[in-house]
């Protein structure tokens, strides 16, 4: 956590549990004294290394890519590594079971991705957490019946709906934007000033109605 120029308080959060996290957590906010928020998917951290990379490819990169198209760098981080992190003063989320989009599945499915995630990621850091973040992001990846479900187990949802939190936002509807850092400097900082909210006012009110409705 920190403080934006403005005033404004920032929170840092990395989803997926890639191993790049955990270097980045050691070499620049470790050091720094910053402590973040990383999600992960406790199913995907307890595949062997040869399954891991094909799951990945799957679900976190929703099969737009092919596993061996993957960097050969590319990993998730080992238990050791989340515990380490959290023993450290970081924050441990769930992100779901194996990253699957909530929107889609069935009611069993998603008892699994939710609840079962929770007790997976309890039961690996000898703790439950309070965070939740759905995979994807988008307003089209979760519903009214996934964000009760959700409510169940958690505190705090975070979206990827870009926007401002504020007094009025709920825990079950936070917003957050996203930095792709593959992308121009100029887009970067137009993304941290609120440059891009204006585009995602509807999918504002959308999840704020559906957290509503989980209040209700």
């Amino acid at each position: 956590t920190g403080v934006h120029p403005a005033g404004a308080r920032v929170l840092l959060s990395f989803d997926d549990a890639f191993s790049s996290n955990f270097q980045i957590a050691a070499q620049i906010l470790d050091p720094l004294g910053i402590k973040a928020l990383f999600f992960v998917n406790p199913e995907l951290l307890d595949l062997e290394p040869s399954a891991q990379r094909s799951a990945i490819a799957r679900y976190i990169f929703d099969g737009k890519i092919e596993a061996d198209a993957l960097p050969a760098e590319m990993r998730l981080m080992s238990w050791d590594e989340v515990r380490s992190l959290r023993d450290r003063g970081h924050e441990i989320g769930c992100h779901g079971m194996s990253h699957r989009r909530l929107s889609a599945l069935t009611d069993t499915e998603l008892d699994r991705e939710v609840l079962g995630a929770a007790a997976l990621l309890a039961e690996r850091l000898g703790h439950s957490s309070k965070w939740y973040a759905y995979a994807f992001g988008d307003i089209g990846s979760i519903s009214t019946k996934a964000l009760k479900l959700i409510a169940e187990r958690f505190s705090v949802c975070r979206s990827g709906v870009r926007g401002e939190n504020g007094s009025q936002t709920t825990g079950m509807a936070l917003r957050a934007d996203s930095i792709d850092l593959f992308r121009s400097a100029g887009l970067r900082n137009l993304a941290i000033t609120g440059g891009l909210d204006w585009r995602y006012r509807s999918a504002r009110a959308q999840l704020d109605h559906l957290a509503l409705s989980v209040r209700a």
